[in-house]
C-alpha cells in the first residue's frame, strides 16, 4: 500500500454519475461507513476485490452477480471527503493495486477525470 494509505484512484465525478463495475464478479458487501461513505465491494475471484467509495446511492445488493460495465451505484460525496468523487480501490490477496491500468482514461465519461492516482 502506498505510504499515504490512500490505496486507490480518485475520479472527479458529479453527484449521481453512474459507477460501473470494472470486471465481472459478485457483490460481497454494500452499505455506508464513516470514512468511505456509501460503499460497494465486488469479489472478482482469484483473491481480487474492487471497492467503490463515497457513493450517493448503491444500486446492488450483497450476493448479486455483476458484469463488467454494469451500473452498481451513483457517485457522491459521502463519508470523509472534500468534494464529490469516486474512490476506486483494487486489491489482490489483500494488497492494494493501482486500478488505473484497468481503465481507459481517454474513454472516461465526460466530466469524469483522475484527481489522485494510487
Amino acid at each position: 500500500m502506498p505510504r499515504s494509505g490512500h490505496g486507490g484512484l480518485d475520479l472527479r465525478a458529479a453527484v449521481g454519475t453512474p459507477v460501473r463495475a470494472i470486471a465481472d464478479g459478485t457483490v460481497v458487501l454494500e452499505g455506508a461507513h464513516y470514512f468511505s461513505g456509501g460503499a460497494v465491494y465486488v469479489d472478482h475471484g482469484g483473491g481480487v476485490l474492487s471497492a467503490y467509495f463515497h457513493l450517493s446511492k448503491n444500486l446492488v445488493e450483497a450476493g448479486q452477480k455483476v458484469k463488467a460495465g454494469d451500473a452498481i451505484a451513483l457517485s457522491g460525496a459521502t463519508g470523509r471527503v472534500t468534494g464529490p468523487h469516486l474512490h476506486l480501490g483494487l486489491f489482490s490477496g489483500g494488497a492494494a493495486l493501482d486500478p488505473l491500468p484497468l481503465l481507459e482514461p481517454q474513454r472516461l465519461p465526460k466530466g469524469v477525470e483522475v484527481l489522485y492516482e494510487f
